[in-house]
C-alpha cells in the first residue's frame, strides 16, 4: 500500500503509514502548505476565524463601545473536527493521511475604541492534529487493495512493531483592522504570519 500511495502522488498518506508500521511513534510534523491545500481545512480555519469575529471581537465591543476603552480578549479558543462522516472512501489524500482529525485555534486581540471607530489587533494559533490510529470495526476502501479493515492494521501493534502517534501542524493568523461601531460590512484583514 505505501508504494501504490507514492506512485499515485500520496506522499504524505505513504509517509504517515510507514511512520505508523515502523513503529517510529512520537509527534510528526506535516506541512502547512500541503494541509492547507485541502479545502476542508481551510473552510475548518475560516469557521475558526468567524467565531472569534462574532462571538469574541463583535460581542465585546457591543458590551464595551465607548471612546476611549481598551480591552484585550486572551486565549480564547474554537476548535472545528474536519471529517469524512465513516464515508470509508475519498478522492483525497487527507482521508488517508489522517482520516478525522481537528483544528484548534487559539487567539488574543487587542480591542481598542476611539471615537467612533474600532481597532482591533490580534494573533491566532492555529493547531491541527490527530492521533494516528485504528478503530476495529471501522474500514476503507483503497484503491487497488479493496475494503481494508481497520482491525487488520490495528493487529500491527500486536503482532508487530507498529505504535500510533500524532499527527501535528502549526499556524498563525494576525489580525489587524479598523472599523465603525455598528458598521454591517467590516473588512477582517487576516493574513497568514510566518
Amino acid at each position: 500500500m505505501i508504494a501504490a500511495a507514492r506512485t499515485m502522488g500520496f506522499w504524505v498518506a505513504a509517509s504517515n503509514l510507514e511512520h505508523y508500521i515502523k513503529g517510529y511513534g512520537g509527534v510528526k510534523s506535516i506541512s502547512r502548505s500541503w494541509l492547507r491545500s485541502f479545502r476542508k481545512v481551510r473552510e475548518a480555519e475560516s469557521l475558526n476565524l468567524a467565531k472569534f469575529e462574532k462571538d469574541n471581537i463583535l460581542e465585546l465591543v457591543r458590551r464595551v463601545s465607548k471612546d476611549g476603552d481598551q480591552k484585550m480578549v486572551t486565549e480564547d479558543h474554537w476548535d472545528k473536527v474536519i471529517t469524512y462522516n465513516n464515508a470509508g472512501f475519498s478522492i483525497e489524500e487527507l482521508y488517508y493521511a489522517s482520516g478525522d482529525s481537528t483544528l484548534t485555534s487559539k487567539g488574543s486581540f487587542m480591542i481598542t475604541i476611539k471615537g467612533k471607530f474600532v481597532t482591533v489587533k490580534g494573533l491566532v494559533y492555529h493547531r491541527w492534529h490527530d492521533k494516528y490510529d485504528w478503530h476495529v470495526g471501522f474500514q476503507a476502501i483503497v484503491p487497488g487493495f479493496g475494503c481494508i479493515p481497520d482491525a487488520a492494521l490495528k493487529k500491527l501493534q500486536t503482532h508487530g512493531n507498529a505504535r500510533e502517534y500524532r499527527l501535528e501542524c502549526k499556524w498563525k493568523h494576525g489580525l489587524e483592522t479598523k472599523f465603525c461601531v455598528g458598521d454591517k460590512d467590516i473588512k477582517w484583514n487576516w493574513r497568514i504570519v510566518l
